[in-house]
Parts: structure tokens; C-alpha cells; sequence
């Protein structure tokens, strides 16, 4: 098997376990009240700010992506962001994995949001900007790699998808009345 094919199986428990959470639903379907969704943005804010992928593999496009992506939220959450107690390091692949494969899922978010008078660049951004390097990661995702770097890149992709998990269960959802 692919470890494509490997990371999707091996994140596939986890992945409907955050799509189920309540606060996510409601962000998907467009219904959640302004506070929350701001709530949200803030929490994805300093989720994808903590991380710290190494860039060791991957174009420097990759890069600029996730960097496009934190000012896009930014200018879409009006919470001012929170001071990164710990940065966390992660692999490149397992980061980009996770953060291009939302890209899915905001290409279809998107048309929920087109009639709502909320800021939603962030969505804009994701599924406007990650179809190529999508292509280009999943190409990289071919390469020989060694199974100490599989079991790496697995690993972490699981442990960044939970820890996004944890960050968003305590993230309360109150939806438009």
C-alpha cells in the first residue's frame, strides 16, 4: 500500500471524529452565530500557527500557502491572536496532508457561506490556492521513502489531526437563531 493510501486509512477514525464535532457542523452548514464562528477562526488561527513544519522537502510555494493562509484568517477573525505559548514541530508532509486535504472540504464549505455576511477568505484561500500544490504533494507522497520516514510521517499526521481535535471539542457551538 501507498503511504497515500496509508495516511488516509490511518487518519480516516480521527478525521469523521472532528467532522462530527458539533462546532464543525455548524461551521460547514454556514449556521453557526457570529461569536462562535469567530471562536473558531481564532482557535484554527492558533492551531495552524503553532505548528511548525520543517521545510525540508517541499517547494518554497508550500511555504507561502500556509503563510497566505494565517493572514487570511487573520483578516477574517476579528479576535486578536493569542500570544504561541510552545511551538510545535511537525513533519512538512503529515502538516501539508492535513492543511491541503481541508482544501476538500472548503471547496465545498464555500457555497454554504456565499450568501452569508461573514468573512470567510480563509475559505477562498484554501480552495483556490491548494489544488496545485495538492498535485505536487501527493506526487512527493510517491517517493521512496525509507519506513522509519513512513512510520514518521504517519505518526504525526495522526498526532496533528487529534491535537486538532482537542483544540476544537472545547470550542463551544451556538448557532443562528
Amino acid at each position: 500500500m501507498g503511504l497515500r493510501a496509508l495516511l488516509k486509512e490511518s487518519i480516516r477514525q480521527v478525521h469523521t471524529e472532528v467532522e462530527d464535532l458539533e462546532v464543525m457542523k455548524g461551521y460547514s452548514s454556514a449556521e453557526l452565530n457570529f461569536e462562535s464562528y469567530q471562536n473558531l477562526l481564532h482557535r484554527f488561527y492558533t492551531f495552524w500557527t503553532t505548528l511548525k513544519p520543517k521545510f525540508d522537502s517541499l517547494p518554497e510555494e508550500f511555504k507561502e500557502f500556509h503563510d497566505g493562509y494565517l493572514n487570511s484568517i487573520s483578516k477574517d477573525c476579528s479576535q486578536n491572536p493569542s500570544e504561541i505559548e510552545k511551538e510545535v514541530s511537525v513533519n512538512e508532509f503529515s502538516f501539508f496532508y492535513i492543511l491541503l486535504g481541508s482544501a476538500m472540504g472548503a471547496s465545498v464549505i464555500i457555497k454554504n457561506y456565499k450568501n452569508k455576511d461573514v468573512p470567510h477568505e480563509h475559505l477562498v484561500h484554501l480552495s483556490q490556492k491548494a489544488r496545485p500544490l495538492w498535485s505536487t504533494l501527493t506526487t512527493k507522497l510517491k517517493e521512496n521513502f525509507s519506513p522509519f520516514e513512513k512510520e514518521d510521517i504517519i505518526k504525526d499526521s495522526i498526532k496533528t489531526f487529534e491535537a486538532l481535535k482537542q483544540e476544537l471539542e472545547t470550542c463551544e457551538a451556538k448557532f443562528e437563531a
